[in-house]
C-alpha cells in the first residue's frame, strides 16, 4: 500500500526522504555508539568507586577489630592486676 502512494510522489521528493531518512539513521547509529562508551565509562567508574570503598572498609572493620582486640588485652590485664591486688 505504502508502494502505491510512493509511485505518485516526484522523484526529487523521494531522494529529499531517504537523504534525511539516511542521515537520521546515521545520526542514530552515532549516538548508539557514544551510549555504549559513556555507558563503558560510567560502569568502570562506579566499579572503581565501589572496589575503594571495601577496600576502606575492610581496613576500618581490621582497625576496629584490632583496636578492640588492644582494649580487651588491656581489660583483662586490669582485671588480672585486680585479682592479684585483692588476694
Amino acid at each position: 500500500m505504502e508502494t502505491d502512494k510512493e509511485d505518485n510522489w516526484p522523484i526529487e521528493l523521494l531522494e529529499l526522504r531517504d537523504k534525511f531518512t539516511s542521515n537520521a539513521k546515521q545520526e542514530i547509529q552515532e549516538l548508539k555508539k557514544i551510549h555504549a562508551t559513556e555507558l563503558g565509562r560510567l560502569k568502570d567508574e562506579h566499579s572503581c568507586i565501589v572496589t575503594r570503598l571495601l577496600e576502606q572498609h575492610q581496613k576500618e572493620i581490621t582497625n576496629l577489630k584490632t583496636n578492640t582486640g588492644d582494649k580487651q588485652e588491656i581489660n583483662r590485664a586490669g582485671a588480672l592486676e585486680n585479682i592479684m591486688e585483692e588476694r
